[in-house]
Formats: C-alpha cells, structure tokens, sequence
C-alpha cells in the first residue's frame, strides 16, 4: 500500500515546475504588452506629424491631443451636444483610428474676418459716440 504523504508529496513535486512555466508564462505576455504598448506610445510620441497640443481630427470629431503617454494618448473632444470630454486611447489602437491633423482651421479664419469686421463697427462708433459728446458739450 502507498503512504498518502508520499504520494502527495510526489504529486506536489510534479506540480511545482509547472506551476513554475504557468506563472513565467503570464509573466511573459504581460511584459509583452506594456513593452509593445510603451513602444508605440514612443513611437507616436517621436512622430513629428502629431504632439501635444496639435488639433487634428479624430474620427470626423474635432480634437486636441493633451497628452501623450507610454500606454495611451489623450484627446479633448467637444462633442455636438456641447459635453468637452477625454477620450483615452491605447497606444496599440491609435493605428486604428482616422486621425487628421488639421493644418488649415477654415473656422478660425472666418472667426478672425468677424472679429475685424466688429473691430471695424466698434471704431465707427466710437468716432459717432466721440463726436456725439463733443458736441452735446460744446453746446450746452
């Protein structure tokens, strides 16, 4: 008849090397993905066509990259409902996104023609506003 202890304790020792290749195993692939996440973090990170604070267009929605980090990037996204929102993204996705920079901002150029026009009107009535109280006081 077998003695129990030494069968369990065959079995533990049979046990322990796999146990052993199980836990390096998850250790392995955990280490795999932050090491390849961390690597395309500094590889966006190095690009020259994106970086902190460039306005680009991230699937159709207007953005601006905040910050880029080792494990993910994160873009300031003004939806239409008015909500100013962070959208994280992984590293390893961002090759999935359709990301534009935007080179040429139509909408701030149309901005600017507003704002001269205004400029242009407050002038005029300051001119009409100044001659106005010269006039009321010249003549009292």
């Amino acid at each position: 008849m077998i003695d129990e202890s030494r069968l369990i304790g065959s079995l533990t020792n049979d046990m322990i090397p796999i146990v052993k290749v199980l836990m390096a195993g998850i250790i392995a692939m955990w280490v795999k993905d932050f090491l390849s996440s961390a690597a395309k973090g500094i590889a966006f990170f190095l690009n020259r066509s994106f970086g902190e604070g460039d306005k680009v267009k991230i699937d159709d929605s207007d953005a601006i990259i905040v910050k880029i980090g080792l494990t993910q990037t994160v873009f300031s996204i003004i939806k239409d409902d008015g909500d100013y929102v962070w959208r994280y993204v992984p590293n390893e996705m961002i090759h999935l996104l359709k990301l534009e920079k935007v080179i040429y901002d139509a909408e701030s150029i149309n901005n600017r023609k507003s704002i001269d026009e205004n400029a242009g009107l407050i002038n005029n009535n300051k001119e009409n506003l100044k001659s106005h109280i010269e006039g009321r006081y010249e003549n009292p």
